[in-house]
Order: structure tokens, then sequence, then C-alpha cells
């Protein structure tokens, strides 16, 4: 028979944690298989070893501080660390850990740590995407004020800011000339470790570059991550010749001729570009493309203007048909100012799908690693009857996944006195953590015959672990599908807005369910040190567009947020009122006063207090015009104490 020592031993080894023991001094007794999966090492390579020959150098000082806590006897929570592993690749980890004694002396530590390298990876990625949003928003406003005489100017600041950015050593812009057959070098930014190429690219024959014209004339991209493995011996050795490691090419096309292309050569690395980079980066070439037939057309307009006014009074035919002339042109640039407005809305674009796709990754990794953490090490505990109760009362009770801190507290507080004094259960630690596996999965204290059946459960606090875990993963699937539907809605509307046949419809909708999903958006930043304060009924209704909506509550509650970033104690309240024909919405948070010369700007296109932070200076001037489609108002309340934006809805 397996002795339980051997089981717990065998539990822990098995476990997806990184689980560690170390001995008084800090040396290794034992890991698990998953730190050592981790950090690519054998068992020779562990015992007897320091922890501090693993960890990075920022982790190496937090440990000379949390070390002399273990050996005091102390646990830590919520520990956040960096391991290296042989490879070089840094491993982000959370957890806590905890001092082991023997008969009452510190004898080690043992330490529980939740791999989450890739989570941290995709808010790194999401914050790079943000960053490169943010510059094509201001090449953007760049190119719609730039004047004829300073476009290549413009345009070479521009490569400059997304080379920079996309680690390139070398962009620039090729211009296809198909009636003489032939391909020019016209615009070029190159880093200090490389040569300038500009002016050895000159009028190369179409002819010499079949493989990349034919592609670009498909409108599809040309990259290249590794120079070394192309089979293509002569481009291999020209590219190899100039030290490029790997490129990328975009076509430009103006509807279905390709009229050049934008490149980025990568000498001192290897680079792979993103899907989300390189969505962004076609858009900075179309942008390119507007601003290159606008000032072609505004250029002929002005010989238009400057022919007619030769022209002899005398000779009407050509005065009217050089008229006639003059306005198919106007009217060209009509339709290329159009375009060209498509820049500049590209980063309010940016700004909608930001939240939405953000959250859809993120809400991805949580449920990955849930059910992971479900099928290893939770689901065999129960009973198949067990099982299936527990999931009937996921699909029937859903829950609110950004239950606040405040909300929280006072529920908890209801709950603890009903367990000891209608069950008769003790006042302690344990009693304490039902109360709050009870309230987190949102079980009231009216349904008194299922609370009975789960404590008098053997695995009652395993049970409400689980349950939780999947109300959780279930609401983060209605956050998705959501988030997904508001994501296609943005991109339905831009797609409308350039066909010229945008056309919404206003319904109906259920003001509390609406709110709802901005919170479940920010669910983490919510649950994680804001005290929620959510009291609009599930009454009250709205009526108005769907998706603008969401874009509205999503910009007040992101900026409440950030305005308490430095906030020691955070509070967010919502709160709706009806009277007669009109509905108030308030948004309250204990950030900061804002100041009376704020206050009158902050809804200004492109106004922000944020530059450091890489505001936009959209979110305000978006709830602005949301505002006017919805016949609606919105006033700001700011003192020390307390900001308000209250909005009034009239019907």
């Amino acid at each position: 028979m397996i002795s339980e020592e051997v089981k717990l031993n065998d539990l822990l080894d098995n476990s997806i944690e990184m689980i560690h023991q170390l001995d008084e001094d800090g040396k290794i007794r034992w890991v698990n298989r998953a730190w050592k999966t981790s950090l690519e090492i054998g068992e020779e390579d562990i015992k007897g070893h320091h922890i501090m020959q693993f960890l990075t150098e920022e982790t190496i000082l937090e440990f000379q501080e949390v070390f002399p806590q273990l050996q005091n006897g102390q646990k830590v929570e919520n520990l956040n660390c960096t391991f290296r592993a042989r490879s070089g690749k840094i491993i982000h980890l959370i957890g806590r850990t905890i001092p082991i004694f023997d008969e009452g002396k510190v004898v080690g530590s043992q330490a529980f740590l939740k791999d989450v390298t890739k989570l941290v990876a995709v808010q790194n990625e999401l914050k790079q995407i943000h960053e490169l949003q943010q510059i094509l928003m201001k090449i953007s406003n760049r190119f719609i004020n730039v004047k004829f005489e300073e476009l290549d100017v413009a345009i070479d600041l521009s490569l400059k800011e997304v080379g920079l950015f996309s680690e390139a050593d070398r962009a620039y812009v090729f211009r296809y000339d198909l009636e003489k057959q032939i391909c020019s070098n016209t615009h070029e930014w190159h880093s200090e470790v490389v040569d300038p190429q500009i002016d050895n690219l000159r009028e190369i024959k179409i002819s010499e570059m079949p493989y990349w014209f034919g592609k670009h004339q498909k409108g599809e991209m040309v990259e290249i991550t590794d120079v070394s493995k192309l089979t293509d011996e002569r481009v291999r050795s020209l590219l190899k010749t100039e030290g490029i490691q790997s490129l990328l090419t975009i076509p430009m096309m103006n509807e279905e001729e390709v009229i050049g292309f934008i490149g980025f050569d990568i000498i001192q690395k290897q680079r792979t570009f993103r899907n989300e980079e390189k969505e962004i980066l076609s858009l900075f070439c179309q942008m390119l493309v507007n601003v290159i037939n606008r000032m072609k057309n505004l250029d002929e307009l002005k010989k238009s203007k400057a022919e007619i006014e030769n022209i002899n009074a005398n000779l009407e035919y050509e005065v009217l048909e050089n008229t006639r002339k003059n306005i198919n042109l106007s009217k060209s640039i009509i339709e290329q100012e159009k375009l060209a407005t498509i820049g500049e809305i590209a980063a309010g674009i940016a700004h909608d799908l930001n939240t939405p796709l953000g959250t859809i990754k993120v809400a991805a990794d949580n449920i990955r690693f849930v059910f992971n953490s479900v099928l290893r090490t939770k689901a065999f505990k129960f009973s198949a009857d067990e099982f299936n109760s527990l999931m009937d009362r996921v699909e029937n009770f859903p829950i609110e996944i950004f239950l606040g801190g405040l909300q929280l507290r006072k529920e908890k507080a209801e709950m603890l006195p009903l367990l000891i004094e209608t069950f008769n259960l003790e006042a302690n630690e344990q009693t304490e953590k039902l109360a709050e596996y009870l309230v987190k999965c949102r079980i009231g204290i009216n349904e008194l015959d299922y609370i009975k059946k789960l404590i008098t459960m053997p695995n009652t606090l395993d049970y409400l672990d689980l349950l939780n875990q999947l109300q959780l993963t279930c609401s983060q699937l209605e956050t998705i599908k959501t988030s997904s539907d508001n994501a296609f809605r943005v991109v339905q509307e831009v797609r409308s807005f350039i066909k010229g046949e945008i056309e919404v419809e206003k319904k109906v909708l259920n003001l509390r369910q609406n709110i709802s999903t901005v919170l479940s958006v920010f669910n983490y930043e919510i649950k994680k040190d804001i005290d929620l304060n959510f009291t609009v009924s599930p009454e009250t209704t709205i009526f108005g567009y769907d998706v603008k909506l969401f874009q509205l509550w999503s910009n007040i509650v992101k900026n409440a947020i950030e305005a308490m970033d430095e906030q020691e104690n955070k509070y967010m309240g919502i709160h709706s009122e009806t009277n007669g024909n009109s509905l108030k919405v308030i948004f309250e948070n204990n950030g900061p006063e804002i100041p009376i010369g704020v206050k009158e700007k902050m809804f200004d296109k492109f106004y922000t207090t944020k530059n450091k932070k890489s505001g936009s200076g959209l979110g305000l001037s978006i709830v602005n015009n949301i505002l006017k489609e919805h016949n609606a108002s919105i006033n700001v309340e700011s003192n020390e104490a307390m900001t308000k934006f209250i909005i009034t809805f009239v019907a």
C-alpha cells in the first residue's frame, strides 16, 4: 500500500506549479518536474546548489529581502519573480513561499510558483502594438496637414519613426514606373550602423526582380525571416552582400494597381514581424498612397488653374473643356480627402479595437490555464454526480466577474454570521474562507438548503474553488463573444464609412448588461484593487446604438481607472437615476481633482494630459461624438474627494 507521504511527493512532482524546497541557507534540497523542465536542467544541476544561481539580477535583490523573513518563520505571499533558464530564456513567475519548521525551528522553506511567461509576453505585445498605433496616429496628423513642398520631408520623418519602432536598420520607399518598366528608391531612412543605398538603387529594371514584382502586383507582402535559407542563390547573395538577415516589403496599392512598396531591412539580427504589426504597417502604406494621390491631384489642379488663367477669353470651347476637367479633378480630390480621413481615424479605430482584442487574448490565456489546472489537479477529486451538480450550478447561475472589493467585503460580512448562527460553525479562519467562497460563487444568504448541502460535503472548499473557477471561465467565454461582436461591428462601421453606406440601427438595450460587458473587459484592474459600487437596476433600459454605448462606457471606465493609478484606496461607483423622460448615468471615482483648464478642453479632439503615457487624445472626443448621436449631455463635477461624470439622456 502506497504511503500518504509517497502520494504527496508524487502529487507535488506532477503539479503544473514550479515547486522547490530550500535548506536554511537557501541551498536547493528538492525541486519538482515542472521546475526542471521550465529551467531546462537536470537533477545533477540542482541539488546542493544555491537558489540564487537560477535567479535574475532583479530577483536576487528581492530574494535578499524575502529570505530573512522566511528565516524568521514568516510566509511571503504575492511573490513576483524571474528565473533564468539554461538557454538564457527569462521565466516570469508568481506565487508564494512558506517556512518549514522542525520542532519549532525553521529548517528551510518551500515555494509554489506559477509560470506566467506567456501572459507577460501577451501584455508586452499589446503594449508594443498600442505604441505603434500611437506613432501611426501621429503620422496621420502630419500627412493630413502636410504641404506639397514638405511632402518628402514628412515621408522621410515617418519612415524614421516607423523604422525605429520596428527595430529595422533601414526603411525605404520604392516607386514602380510601369510605363518605363523600372523601379526606383525614392525615400530612405537608415540607422547609424549601416550605409545608405538610395543612390545605388535607381531605375532598376522590373524584369530583374520578377519574384518581388509578381508578389506586389497581387497585393502580397514579401517577408524573409532568414536570408541564409533562401533557395534563390542570386537573391540570397545580393541580400547577404548588403548584410541583410531579415526583411519585409509591403506593396503600395492604388485600388488594383501597384505603384510601389515600402520595405524594412533587418541587419543586426533576425526579426519576424507579427501579424498585428504587419496589419498596422499596411495601413501606414495605404496612408502613403492616399497622400501621394492627394498631392498628385493638387498639383494637377494647380496646373489646371494656371492654364485656365492663360486661356483667351474668346476661346469659349477651351474654357468650357478645362472647366469640366477642373470639376472632375475636384471630385477626385474629395474622394482622396475621404481616404485621407481614414488615416485620421486610424487611431480611433485602433482605440476601439484595442480593448476587445486585448481582452480576447488575455481571457483565452486565462481559460487555458484554468482548464489545465482543473483537469490536472481538481476534477478527479469529485464523483460524477458531484461534478454534474456543479456544472448545473454553473449553467443555471451565471455570475458577473467584476465583483469589487467593497461589495465582496459587504456580502461576506452578511454571510459569516449566518454560517456561525444558523449552521453552528466555529468562528475561525476556515469559516471565513467558506464565507468568502460562497460570496465569490454568488450563493445568496437565502439559499439555506444549498448552503447546508455544501457544508456537509467532505471537500467543501475544494468544491467551491472549482465552482468559482468554472463560473469565471464561462463569464470570460461570454466576454470573448461580446468583445468579438464589438470588434466585428467596429470593423463593419469603418467598412461602411469607406463605401459611403453606413447604416446603424438603434434599439432598446438593457443598461446594466451593456455596462456589465465593459466591466468584464476591465475585470482584472477592478478586482485587483478597486472597490466597485455598481447599483444600476437590472430593469433599466436605454434606446441607443449598442457598440457606440460600449465605446462610451469603455472610455469613461478606462479614464477612471487610469486617474486612480496612484491612489492607495481606490473607489469607483456607477449609478443610474430615472426622472420622467430623462435618464442619468453617473460614473464616480476618488481620483485627483480635474483642474478647471483641463475640464474646459478635455472633450476636444487630440487633447490629452497623458503624453508620457501615450495618450491619444481621442477617448473623450469619442465620448462627445457618441453623446451627440444619442441626444445626451455630460456634466463633470470634480473636487479633492470625488470626480463625477454625469451623463443625461433625454427621450
